[in-house]
C-alpha cells in the first residue's frame, strides 16, 4: 500500500495496476417479511460466501470515477474481483488465494504480485462485517423488524480517506444495498451500490486459484 497514504487517490486506474485499486441487493431466498435485528445478525454470522455485482464510485474534489465490478468471496478470506465496466479497464482482475494477492490486466498481458491494502479491504463487505461483529453486540431480543437497517463502523488505521463507513441492509433478505466510506472530513470517499448479491453460493475452489 502507499506508506504515506498519498499515492494517486485521484487516479483509480493507477490503483488497479499498482495494487491499490479503489478498486441492490437482490438475490437470496428469504421472503418471510422484514427481519429483526437478531435475525439479521444470524444471517451475517452464517454467511459463508457471496457473489455480487457492485457499482463503485471513488470521489475526489467533488468528482467521481465509477467502475462496475464482479466480486466472489469466501468468509475464510479468499476473494476475486474483476472489473466489468468501463470498457477501458474491463477484465482487470484482483485475486487473493488466502496467501498472496495478484493483479492482472489481460489487455496488456501484465500480472503483478500486490500487497494487501486497507483501500482494497474496504471494498469487500466481509471486512465491514468482521469489524462490526467485533465492536457491536448481538442481541437475541426480538426487537421490532425494519424494512431497512443501517450499520456503522469506525475504520481502523491512519488512512485519511478511510475514517468510518456505513452499510445499508435490506430488512427482508439481509443483503447489502449500499455502503459508503467517509473521509476524516465526513465526506463520502467511496460509494458502493450492490446491483445484485447472492449469499452462500457454492463457489468452485478454482475461482481462487493462482496459476
Amino acid at each position: 500500500m502507499c506508506q504515506n497514504h498519498s499515492c494517486s487517490w485521484h487516479r483509480p486506474l493507477g490503483f488497479v495496476l499498482a495494487g491499490l485499486l479503489f478498486f441492490g441487493g437482490c438475490g437470496g431466498e428469504r421472503s418471510q417479511g422484514p427481519m429483526t435485528e437478531a435475525g439479521l445478525w444470524e444471517f451475517w454470522s452464517q454467511l459463508s460466501s457471496y457473489e455480487a455485482t457492485i457499482q463503485i464510485t471513488f470521489f475526489t474534489n467533488q468528482t467521481g470515477n465509477t467502475y462496475t465490478v464482479r466480486q466472489q468471496a469466501l468468509s475464510s478470506g479468499p476473494y476475486r474481483m474483476e472489473i466489468v465496466a468501463p470498457e477501458s479497464v474491463k477484465g482487470v482482475l484482483t485475486l487473493f488465494d488466502g496467501e498472496k494477492t495478484i493483479q492482472e490486466d489481460p489487455s496488456i498481458g501484465m500480472r503483478v504480485t500486490a500487497a494487501e491494502t486497507p483501500v482494497r479491504d474496504a471494498l469487500f463487505v466481509y471486512s465491514f462485517w468482521q469489524q462490526y461483529a467485533q465492536t457491536a453486540s448481538s442481541s437475541s431480543d426480538e426487537k421490532e423488524s425494519q424494512e431497512e437497517y443501517m450499520w456503522e463502523i469506525q475504520m481502523e488505521g491512519p488512512h485519511e480517506k478511510l475514517d468510518h463507513a456505513r452499510l445499508w441492509l435490506d430488512g427482508e433478505t439481509g443483503n447489502p444495498k449500499r455502503m459508503e466510506v467517509y473521509d476524516r472530513e465526513g465526506q463520502v470517499s467511496i460509494q458502493m451500490e450492490y446491483l445484485d448479491f447472492q449469499p452462500n453460493v457454492d463457489l468452485d475452489p478454482s475461482v481462487f486459484t493462482i496459476t
